[in-house]
């Protein structure tokens, strides 16, 4: 039980000593001046650590969507080494990927809608001796999904 309360209303036993007024003639509570500069501190802080978590939040997306560009990266390069083609690829240039009817990938220079092929990607060899995938078919997905 609480000793500084005489009844159930919480009204104080010894109402002078307490450090701030307790009827409503009582001088205004109002904060100290430290107490305004400590609210508006914590407050600056709580606005500094959250735009700083967004700004976390969104460099961890851009390094998720580069990781993800990096894997696709290597599994077409994958693919694209596993197929046939019997030239050798030059850094910078476009070719194509295709999916014979046995189900074998080849690589050509030859454009989609210029035969009667599957199409599996339009790729561009890179410096790294990477593939970059600028267009993708459904083909593509259904064979990225198998590996």
């Amino acid at each position: 039980m609480d000793h500084t309360a005489k009844d159930e209303n919480l009204q104080p036993l010894f109402p002078g000593l307490l450090p701030y007024g307790h009827t409503i003639g009582a001088p205004a509570f109002r904060p100290n001046e430290m107490g305004v500069i400590l609210g508006k501190s914590v407050e600056a802080m709580n606005e500094q650590v959250e735009m700083q978590k967004a700004q976390i939040l969104q460099q961890v997306e851009l390094l998720k969507k580069q990781y993800m560009e990096l894997e696709e990266r290597r599994a077409i390069s994958l693919l694209i080494y596993q197929a046939d083609f019997k030239f050798k690829p030059v850094t910078g240039h476009t070719y194509h990927l295709y999916l014979r009817d046995d189900h074998t990938l080849f690589l050509s220079l030859i454009e989609p809608g210029s035969w009667n092929q599957t199409h599996v990607a339009t790729v561009k060899h890179l410096a790294d001796m990477t593939w970059s995938v600028i267009e993708k078919s459904s083909a593509f997905e259904d064979i990225y999904a198998r590996k």
